[in-house]
């Protein structure tokens, strides 16, 4: 995500930018959401997605440890996320509950 910001700018313009921060954050979000379900290997699924301030959070099981690991190396092929890793991974039942998180990233520039 990118915004381009006046080095100096009004409270009408700090509102005008919080306002196309908004609009520019759906888009993004949807773009990511699309990036992530392409990431999502064979007898990979996810249960739970979860965007908090820049952090994505995706919790779901696999077939195996492998698909697990491959889903994650998929998403550090994702240009807007960084710093992909897997905090918790179990084995239940013949299958591997996981949970993967990540940083979006964002991008503010200043124009003189």
């Amino acid at each position: 995500m990118c915004l381009l910001l006046p080095r100096k700018f009004s409270t009408l313009s700090k509102l005008n930018v919080v306002d196309m921060y908004l609009k520019v954050k759906k888009v993004i979000y949807s773009g990511l959401l699309t990036d992530i379900s392409r990431s999502v290997p064979d007898n990979c699924y996810i249960n739970d997605i979860s965007i908090d301030n820049n952090t994505v959070n995706i919790t779901g099981y696999a077939d195996s440890y492998e698909s697990v690991a491959q889903f994650q190396h998929q998403l550090r092929g994702v240009d807007r996320l960084k710093l992909v890793f897997a905090p918790n991974m179990a084995e239940d039942n013949s299958n591997y509950s996981f949970s993967i998180a990540a940083l979006i990233k964002v991008e503010v520039l200043y124009e003189d």
